[in-house]
């Protein structure tokens, strides 16, 4: 579709360009499900890293290899995920500037 029609479709249905809901990222559709998503993979990714490293030691295993990379990643997507999955939309809008209360468009 042409730009122009996509502008006329979203003014005939009150609303603006990129209103659509099925042009949201998913993350702003489903954000508690992506939430559990960043949980399971954190959860993986905190087992191979920190609880698999910390048993292959105690059992006495002489080279144990893990990534302080990894280990940072595995904590940051399981604070982001849970964020996600407690808070839902309101975390997914968080960041975003509030639209304009009249005034002028500073954009346009």
């Amino acid at each position: 579709m042409a730009d122009g029609e996509d502008d006329e479709r979203a003014n005939a249905n009150g609303g603006s360009p990129g209103d659509d809901p099925s042009e949201k990222h998913p993350a702003e559709r489903y954000p508690r499900l992506v939430g559990l998503g960043l949980v399971l993979v954190s959860a993986a990714l905190a087992k191979w890293q920190i609880y698999d490293p910390l048993h292959a030691a105690e059992r006495g295993q002489t080279t144990v290899w893990l990534s302080g990379k990894l280990v940072t990643l595995a904590i940051s997507l399981g604070l982001c995920g849970l964020a996600l999955l407690v808070l839902g939309p309101r975390r997914a809008r968080m960041g975003r500037a509030a639209p304009s209360q009249g005034g002028p468009d500073p954009c346009g």
